[in-house]
């Protein structure tokens, strides 16, 4: 319940920000949309008339360069679908708000999840969807940038059977299809700044967190009054 209240405050938010970028200015996008969306329309005319056939080339850039082989292509991934089945502009605006949202709900998950604290898994996954650096990268047209939002979710994956008693082959495979969607999406430039940052998110869940804050900083407890001596 605390989760789905969460999700409606915060994705109002989300809308009320950002519903003026798609579109602005007279039906206009992000100047880098340029790019995004001819490959979206490429990639509906090729599985109009090839259906589920792969687009190894296309002819509609350069005289037939490759296609599927770009690894920024991203053919097999949301926006496509998006843009095949309700064309390009809600297609680059849904695309936003569902990045938002696996942002918000996978860092509250993962926080839930270790601290079990409801307030401190609301202000993560709020500081972390609006703090504008996915959401300024997908209004500009940098769509590449929405494989970020899997991040939390891998990051839970890996480390939820090493916490928990849950069917590692689950996690594994939910693992490996979130791998395989970042591969197939184009997020093929981000795959080390996003390495890292599971590195990170695992390593300090999974760190011992002391019960004072004396050890960190190498200062001994005051003795309490029944434990000094007489």
């Amino acid at each position: 319940m605390i989760e789905i209240q969460s999700d409606k405050v915060e994705l109002g938010s989300l809308v009320a920000i950002s519903d003026r970028f798609f579109p602005y200015n007279d039906w206009l996008l992000g100047r880098d949309y340029m790019l995004a969306v001819p490959a979206w329309m490429d990639g509906y005319f090729w599985f109009s008339n090839s259906g589920w056939s792969t687009p190894w080339f296309t002819p509609a850039f350069c005289a037939r360069q490759p296609f599927f082989a770009d690894p920024q292509s991203g053919y097999y991934s949301l926006p496509h679908v998006l843009a095949a089945l309700a064309g390009p502009m809600t297609a680059a605006y849904l695309t936003f708000l569902a990045s938002a949202m696996l942002f918000w709900d996978g860092y509250f998950l993962m926080t839930m999840a270790f601290s079990s604290r409801a307030a401190a898994a609301k202000l993560v996954g709020g500081l972390l969807m609006l703090n504008g650096f996915l959401s300024h990268h997908l209004v500009v047209g940098h769509v590449g940038y929405r494989g970020l939002a899997l991040v939390p979710w891998l990051a839970l994956s890996l480390l939820i059977p090493a916490r928990y008693s849950l069917d590692a082959w689950t996690s594994g495979i939910a693992a490996g299809v979130i791998l395989a969607y970042w591969v197939h999406s184009g997020f093929g430039t981000q795959m080390l700044a996003a390495t890292l940052t599971i590195v990170l998110n695992t390593s300090t869940s999974t760190t011992p967190r002391p019960t004072a804050p004396w050890p960190r900083f190498g200062v001994s407890p005051a003795p309490t009054p029944a434990s000094r001596p007489l």
